[in-house]
């Protein structure tokens, strides 16, 4: 597992390697790829969290000057939607593209060609054993 992720993150790389190891098709060179989804997958999480706490549409105040610079007053409030939303819906859609590459959308899923271990030929297993030499 590639250093810095959040503990989030972490969680979530062992929850998808125990998915993935068993439909085999990871390889050390998909590494990054995972990270990849981890990363966004705490990402969006934290954006939700955000979006949960401040709601979709955010409140926000509208300011004036009372005399000085330094001087500011609420003069009124407008709406506006809270840029989480924007954060969450773009690391989903990130994630998304990641996750296709490994198989973990169904569609992906049905387009992956994954080949079955082949038996071990006893004559092949007997012949990659490292037999000595023998020295004349």
């Amino acid at each position: 597992m590639p250093t810095g992720l959040s503990d989030a993150a972490q969680k979530k790389w062992h929850e998808l390697l125990d998915v993935l190891r068993p439909m085999r098709v990871l390889t050390i060179a998909d590494g990054l790829n995972l990270a990849a989804i981890c990363y966004t997958f705490d990402v969006w999480m934290s954006a939700n969290e955000d979006v949960k706490t401040l709601g979709v549409m955010a409140k926000v105040p509208v300011m004036g000057r009372k005399g000085t610079l330094e001087e500011k007053e609420v003069i009124g409030w407008i709406v506006k939607k809270n840029p989480a939303v924007a954060v969450a819906n773009e690391a989903l859609k990130t994630m998304k593209s990641y996750m296709v590459e490994v198989g973990l959308t169904p569609a992906s899923r049905s387009k992956l060609h994954i080949e079955k271990e082949k038996p071990v030929d006893p004559a092949d297993a007997y012949f990659e054993k490292k037999q000595p030499r023998h020295v004349n």
